[in-house]
């Protein structure tokens, strides 16, 4: 390739477009529905976000929203409902409807929570909320620490003046 060519490769524009590209769609709903269903709002920002991973992840990742079910002293334990949840398709799903999955720990390679708007408060919640499922199972020791492993928790805010 030469030289002239490599300098219109611009990987900071690339990104930069994706996120317009969430931030033109995430308001699409909000401008027919106003403020009346802000749940319903943030159930479409969400399906959203999956989509636009599902474009960059690798074909054996998968994303889905829905429940980490945990077994462990006969005692069975179920997680909280988790917006996003990164898992490896290679592994059985305990149930699959659509997007809706209930999992196990064992392909679970990540948790994403999607919020529109973000207080102290509210990311206190999200981050313990977030934390629990993984770490409960023994898979993440702290919420900013990459866990030996390779499990991630992410939190997605978008924020704009009309956010409530």
């Amino acid at each position: 390739m030469s030289p002239s060519k490599n300098s219109l490769i611009d990987p900071r524009k690339f990104h930069e477009s994706i996120t317009s590209e969430l931030d033109v769609t995430k308001n699409r709903v909000r401008n027919l529905i106003g403020s009346a269903h802000w749940s319903e709002e943030g159930r479409y920002k969400e399906t959203v976000l999956r989509s636009v991973l599902r474009k960059f992840l690798p074909k054996n990742i998968d994303v889905g929203t829905g429940f980490i079910l945990r077994r462990e002293h006969n005692q069975t334990e179920i997680s909280n409902q988790i917006d996003i949840i990164v898992y490896d398709n290679r592994y059985p799903l305990l149930f699959e409807e659509g997007d809706f999955i209930v999992t196990t720990p064992a392909n679970v390679r990540g948790i994403i929570e999607v919020k529109t708007k973000l207080d102290s408060s509210g990311l206190k919640n999200a981050l313990v909320k977030q934390r629990t499922p993984l770490q409960a199972a023994g898979h993440v020791r702290a919420v900013c620490r990459h866990s030996k492993s390779n499990k991630f928790i992410c939190l997605y805010a978008s924020f704009s003046s009309g956010d409530p």
